[in-house]
């Protein structure tokens, strides 16, 4: 059995993820009012009343379930890593928002599935592919915590989901025009799984992704790119880690100024540059709109010119540059209304 390759095709992959996730939802929010699932607000909350939380099962059935399928139906081995891995941390996930695990059982997870990724992942370097290892884990551990980091307002980690998985698809296509490369189908259901969820979630929450839906879809968007560029080559990593740059530079940059400022980096706080545009009076589909609209611009940015060979530097000035400007302006809005 081949791999859906024809826009019409993906098209009806993605349709159908979504219409899958979108009715998953439902069971699920019956399910975690059931189980009395609720995020309870405190003073760092950017929401007012108890709330499911754990919406993102819904995502990861879909998404788990059609990974399983393709690894089945065309024996493709690196789709069960894929399957094993994000399952593995969406179990964990899953406890950790039931249960409150430690952070060292939470990282514990992260670790693993991070080692097992990028030691089947690693580049094909040579002997040199060891020392880069470390590097992948640094990244796939990172960005499944800095995905989890930046699910703090309605829509904005599934509609990143949602935009950073296209452009992966995007990435996956042929010069002739057809999907190549099985990390874009899955990127397909990925990002299709995440658009069935923005409806119980945007642009009033009825539920929450929670950790296991955050944590899982942050660690499979770096792992499709590292299957990606293993076999496209290292030049592949640039464009692929600018249409994920968004949250890697917000959460990078608050958890940078934390430690300077002396601050705990493991504590839950509202310095995210979303959340302080949400701090100065902006509503959350006003928040999370303007994030995604330069998401969306920067991701399209870097597949036109990763489309048209020009040199990556030219990919990373505009990723650094529009995101620069972005959080500049939050950071000023911010200040302009906390004047004293």
């Amino acid at each position: 059995m081949r791999l859906p390759e024809t826009i019409v095709e993906l098209a009806g992959v993605g349709a159908g993820a979504a219409a899958l996730s979108y009715g998953a939802g439902w069971v699920v929010f019956v399910a975690l009012a059931k189980w009395r699932m609720l995020d309870v607000p405190n003073a760092r909350s950017s929401h007012w009343r108890p709330t499911p939380r754990g919406g993102g099962l819904g995502i990861m059935a879909t998404f788990l379930g059609a990974t399983a399928l393709l690894a089945a139906v065309t024996g493709v081995w690196t789709a069960w890593l894929v399957c094993g891995t994000v399952g593995g941390l969406a179990f964990v996930s899953f406890w950790d928002d039931r249960v409150a695990l430690s952070w060292r059982v939470r990282l514990g997870g992260h670790l693993v599935a991070a080692a097992l990724g990028a030691l089947w992942l690693r580049p094909d370097t040579g002997a040199a592919s060891w020392w880069l290892v470390p590097l992948l884990v640094l990244l796939l551990a990172g960005h499944a915590n800095a995905f989890n980091f930046m699910d703090g307002i309605n829509g904005l980690a599934g509609g990143q989901a949602v935009v950073a998985a296209l452009g992966l698809a995007v990435l996956a296509v042929g010069r002739e025009g057809a999907v190549v490369h099985p990390a874009g189908v899955l990127a397909v259901v990925l990002a299709g799984a995440a658009a069935g969820f923005l409806p119980h979630n945007f642009p009033r929450a009825r539920m929450f992704m929670g950790d296991v839906g955050s944590v899982p879809i942050g660690f499979a968007l770096m792992l499709l790119s590292a299957w990606l560029a293993r076999d496209r080559g290292l030049s592949a990593w640039v464009p692929l880690l600018a249409i994920q740059s968004g949250f890697i530079l917000d959460a990078g940059l608050t958890l940078a100024r934390r430690w300077w400022r002396g601050e705990s980096v493991q504590e839950a706080h509202r310095e995210h540059f979303y959340q302080r545009l949400v701090r100065s009076g902006w509503t959350h589909p006003a928040a999370t709109g303007s994030f995604l609209a330069v998401s969306s611009g920067v991701s399209a940015a870097a597949l036109a010119l990763a489309w048209s060979d020009r040199a990556p530097g030219w990919t990373i000035a505009v990723s650094v540059s529009a995101w620069g400007v972005y959080f500049g302006i939050c950071e000023a809005i911010f200040r302009a209304k906390h004047r004293n």
